[in-house]
């Protein structure tokens, strides 16, 4: 699930990078119909930043199951130290 939350964030990043390239060739060449890329550029960032709550609100402790806000090798509420491998599964 991680690598899909991942890998959709990356792709909306490049859409996004394209798109107001796009936009801003088009406003530089006095076409200021830009709708279409008004719309993409939003569905991108809406994207970005749906994957950006999943990744956040996901990320706990493989012990206790509490939410993780720091990324620290410890857990704050029981105190076992998190591994890395454990996290990334």
């Amino acid at each position: 699930m991680k690598k899909i939350i991942l890998w959709i964030s990356i792709a909306a990043s490049v859409i996004v990078f394209i798109d107001w390239a796009v936009m801003g060739i088009k406003l530089f060449n006095g076409n200021y119909s830009i709708k279409a890329e008004a719309v993409i550029a939003l569905l991108s960032l809406a994207a970005l930043l749906i994957c950006n709550i999943i990744r956040i609100f996901s990320h706990k402790c493989p012990y206790c199951g509490k939410l993780l806000v720091t990324n620290g090798n410890f857990c704050p509420h029981c105190g076992k130290k998190t591994d890395d491998d454990v996290n990334k599964s």
